[in-house]
């Protein structure tokens, strides 16, 4: 090989290593892998508080809370819905997504739908797995739209 080949050979490898830290830290930190988990939420517009009213648009309220403090293992996320006048319903349909935004897709449940027990709350078993933060997204729709989409952070 002769040694202008062997300089840019050098030069090309020396320029690629030098870049990938540049470009590849940038594709996998836990700041963009946030961005790109928020990206593909984008219609999640509210963080949701336990036990506090949340306005489902033209369709009265709904209140959640967990059955006991979440924790490692299976924790259950309950939630009741309300109509205008404050009685409670069960004609929406809930589902939730959660997983941990520092590791997408690493530990995500996909999209689940909530079941109803008889008293009409609706439930979603959660996963925990591992330490750290985790975030539940939950979707309200009627028979043809989206009514609301928000989002639940868990620090375990």
């Amino acid at each position: 090989m002769n040694k202008t080949k062997l300089i840019l050979i050098n030069t090309l490898t020396i320029t690629v290593f030098a870049l990938v830290p540049l470009f590849g830290a940038d594709c996998c930190s836990t700041a963009n892998s946030a961005m790109i988990a928020k990206n593909q939420t984008a219609e999640i517009k509210e963080t949701l508080r336990e036990n506090k009213k949340t306005e489902i648009p033209q369709n009265g309220y709904f209140v959640y809370k967990f059955a006991s403090k979440p924790a490692m293992g299976t924790t259950v996320l309950k939630i009741k819905v309300f109509d205008a006048s404050g009685k409670q319903t069960n004609n929406l349909k809930i589902t939730g997504n959660y997983g941990m935004p520092s590791m997408p897709k690493a530990h995500d449940s996909g999209e689940v739908s909530f079941q109803l027990n008889k008293k009409g709350d609706y439930l979603l078993p959660v996963n925990i797995v591992m330490p750290g933060h985790w975030q539940i997204e939950i979707t309200i729709k009627n028979d043809t739209e989206s009514l609301f989409s928000g989002k639940i952070n868990v620090n375990i």
